[in-house]
């Protein structure tokens, strides 16, 4: 989720678990004060390209693993060539306590 003053834009990637090779596209809910629009990766792009949201959006993924150990994934999204461009930051991870 990104949260910025009064917009919040929600990830939905359907069930919790992937399985190997598994995919799945993202979908996503920009809420605006008492307005909500639905979108895919191109609503994305636009909204990030519009300056409707910042360039780029960082999103930080937090999942557990089978064995529970837990990993948070940061990725920012960027529209670059008329595309959404999005790069992995880096990957953190922590054993259960």
């Amino acid at each position: 989720m990104y949260v910025s003053g009064n917009t919040e834009l929600q990830f939905e990637h359907g069930s919790h678990m992937l399985s190997p090779g598994e995919e799945r596209s993202l979908s996503f809910h920009l809420q605006e004060q008492n307005s909500g629009t639905e979108g895919n990766l191109n609503t994305l792009y636009e909204w990030i390209n519009n300056g409707r949201l910042p360039d780029p959006v960082n999103i930080s993924v937090r999942y557990r693993s089978a064995t529970t150990k837990e990993y948070t994934s940061t990725f920012s999204f960027t529209p670059s060539g008329g595309r959404l461009k999005v790069d992995f930051e880096g990957m953190d991870s922590r054993s259960p306590a």
